[in-house]
């Protein structure tokens, strides 16, 4: 029931729905990152830029916001149930001119959510959206305004800004700062100014914010919003007439008015001047006073809905004080009534326990012997329990310094291993000088030979012709001879792919059977993209997936960990290359964790691993320049395919299981990669061409 409660508070609180524009203009609907918003989350509903006329239906009134250009919608209060426990749920929302919604909040108070499931509901919507949110916490202990613990969580490209001291002096008074609405950690903006708790404005751009409150422990009170702040900014004011006036500098003097008695048609105009701006100053305190009165009217639908949510639920409290009364007072009369027959039944015992009184002294006696007995036995136990544990802590430390043994015996084997590739890097490096040395020794040798002939070109001309023309002869086939080379490289290539092709063309088709079985119980989904670039006739295929358990606990440790595997083919021509690559990561914060290794600087990664039914095998990865990256490539290869030239995608594709166990500083990842899951199998396919 708590799992049904969690999906669908996660499920109310955002809908998510896949959703892409191509370009942005003045419109905000035209800008990808509103439209994402739009899309992806939803209040109670309602999205940003919905028209009004949707959802005017359940809205109780609308009436001049304190925001200017903007009107306020309200909803009555209403009791929701989930399963058996009731909550209060209030929405609003602000509308623009144009009479679509650029802000909507939905409060639901007293919600049954517990705050240790706080980060899950956190986490599971920064996944549904694809990117997680900047989160802002805030505890603080019971005082005389009361205890808090709350979360704020932002997606989108919006941000919390702090509000400055000033701006904390206007909001305690109770006034506005007329620049979009605020959030507080208490859902009471006054209560907060008055303790200098943290307020923030809504600034940047289209985005969502979700507020959990714990208010008991199984209690929490749910506050979602969808806002887009550009539409609370203030309208750009109007320059007067005199204002392109090259005369005008920062500051403006002006004349002395003119003697009463000057009836002068000048002193008319001035008069005229004065009166209208004693008008446009009553106009500006009349509309100062509509947006007050707006203001007072938007808080006071505020305030009734928390004192009916409070009535409500001081009337349930009364409720379940009766009851408890109810049943205290029954317990009570049940007690005295066994209080009379256990007294009725002790005047009964009384006579007989005089006439047993013997009988008592001799059974306490051997009641006291028996204890004596078991207090024995029970010290005898408590020997042999201090015995076992002594023994149990030997076992441990002698396991201990096992594990150790075996820990320098693996730091050896990859010192060994290490050493050895070493020397097979040397042993290549001494046969390219070889063969660098051979070929500069044959340049040696063809030039004295043309030198040679240059000199013996002075007795006769012909001899020199027949030397550059053998000279050239061999040029050119030295020439062709290296075309050669390469076509012969890609002819091996070129064989080994379509033989790794003939391998699983003749394959019975119950291993591609058993091959895709392998890829439904792994259960790892493989997103999949594909770019072009023209220009250099290139185009890059890659597929992702992320293993990892869920954070169950918020506690973090080994749970929180997990590891984003990649694979890309890049195609240019008939030129085929893989890359596949394993990065660690914090779930909750999306930081990189690093891999862990025996030693400081080491490139080798020691892992564990299986090929399809094939007994388990160490082997070692490679790390790339950064300490959470590691290439995976290379796993499944085995010594004779180091000199076939053979294409290491078609060497992923001879198995259909390789399950890997990821060791990172902070815990270790199991994986079970399939090549033949459908976006992996179309990125291996395409690079064992």
């Amino acid at each position: 029931m708590r799992h049904r409660r969690f999906a669908a508070l996660v499920l109310g609180i955002a809908s998510f729905a896949g959703a892409a524009f191509a370009q942005t203009s003045a419109d905000p609907l035209k800008d990808p990152a509103v439209a994402r918003i739009r899309a992806q989350f939803k209040v109670d509903g309602i999205a940003l830029f919905d028209p009004h006329g949707m959802h005017a239906a359940r809205m109780g009134i609308c009436a001049t916001s304190v925001f200017a250009g903007l009107k306020w919608c309200v909803s009555g209060t209403a009791e929701e149930k989930t399963g058996a426990a009731a909550y209060i749920k209030t929405t609003g929302y602000n509308i623009d001119a144009e009479s679509r919604i650029v802000y909507a909040i939905s409060s639901r108070r007293s919600y049954p959510l517990k705050r240790a499931e706080f980060d899950g509901i956190i986490q599971a919507i920064g996944e549904r959206y694809g990117a997680g949110a900047a989160v802002l916490a805030f505890r603080k202990a019971g005082a005389e305004a009361g205890g808090i613990d709350s979360l704020i969580a932002v997606w989108g490209g919006l941000r919390l800004v702090h509000l400055t001291e000033a701006e904390y002096a206007v909001v305690e008074a109770g006034g506005s700062l007329r620049r979009g609405h605020l959030v507080d950690h208490r859902f009471n903006l006054v209560a907060s100014a008055r303790q200098r708790d943290p307020i923030y404005r809504i600034e940047g751009e289209a985005g969502f914010i979700l507020h959990l409150t714990a208010t008991s422990p199984d209690r929490a009170d749910v506050i979602a919003r969808a806002v887009y702040p550009p539409a609370f900014q203030p309208p750009p004011a109007k320059p007067g007439a005199e204002a392109d006036n090259p005369l005008v500098t920062d500051t403006v003097r002006r004349a002395t008015a003119p003697p009463a008695q000057d009836r002068s048609p000048a002193s008319g105009r001035d008069r005229a001047e004065r009166d209208r701006a004693e008008r446009g100053v009553a106009d500006e305190q009349r509309r100062r006073i509509d947006a007050e009165r707006a203001l007072a009217a938007e808080r006071l639908l505020r305030e009734e809905a928390e004192r009916k949510a409070s009535e409500e639920k001081a009337a349930r409290e009364q409720a379940e004080k009766k009851a408890a009364a109810e049943r205290k007072a029954l317990e009570e009369e049940k007690k005295r009534a066994d209080d009379e027959r256990k007294a009725a039944l002790e005047r009964a015992r009384r006579a007989e326990s005089e006439l047993k009184a013997l009988e008592e002294r001799r059974l306490k006696e051997e009641s006291e012997r028996k204890a004596a007995e078991e207090r024995a036995k029970r010290a005898e136990r408590e020997r042999m329990s201090l015995e076992e544990r002594r023994r149990a802590e030997e076992a441990e430390r002698k396991a201990a310094e096992q594990e150790r043994r075996e820990a320098e015996q693996r730091a050896k084997r990859a010192e060994a291993e290490r050493k050895a590739l070493e020397e097979r890097t040397r042993k290549q490096e001494a046969e390219r000088k070889a063969a660098e040395e051979e070929r500069r020794k044959a340049e040696e040798r063809r030039i004295a030979e043309q030198k040679q002939k240059e000199a013996e070109r002075a007795a006769a001309e012909e001899r020199r012709k027949a030397a550059d023309e053998k000279t050239r002869a061999d040029t050119e086939r030295a020439a062709e001879e290296g075309r050669r080379s390469d076509d012969r490289a890609a002819a091996e290539r070129k064989a080994e792919a379509l033989r790794l092709s003939r391998i699983r063309a003749e394959r019975p088709e119950s291993w591609y059977r058993q091959a895709a079985e392998a890829a439904k119980a792994a259960g790892a989904i493989w997103s999949f993209s594909e770019t072009h670039d023209r220009v250099a006739e290139e185009r890059l295929l890659r597929t992702q997936t992320i293993f990892g358990g869920a954070d169950r606990d918020g506690a973090g440790g080994a749970e929180r960990v997990a590891v984003e595997v990649t694979f890309e083919c890049t195609i240019m021509g008939r030129e085929r290359r893989l890359r596949a690559l394993a990065r660690g990561f914090d779930r909750k914060s999306g930081a990189g964790v690093a891999f862990r290794t025996e030693s400081e600087g080491a490139f080798g990664v020691r892992t564990r691993f299986r090929l399809d039914d094939q007994p388990a095998q160490d082997g070692l990865l490679f790390r790339e320049r950064q300490d959470d990256t590691a290439s995976i490539l290379e796993l499944p290869m085995t010594s004779a395919d180091l000199g076939r030239n053979a294409p290491r995608a078609g060497i992923w594709l001879r198995h259909y299981a390789a399950a890997v166990e990821f060791n990172l500083v902070a815990g270790t990842v199991a994986a079970t990669i399939t090549p033949y899951a459908e976006n992996l199998l179309r990125v291996l396919g395409a690079c064992a061409e």
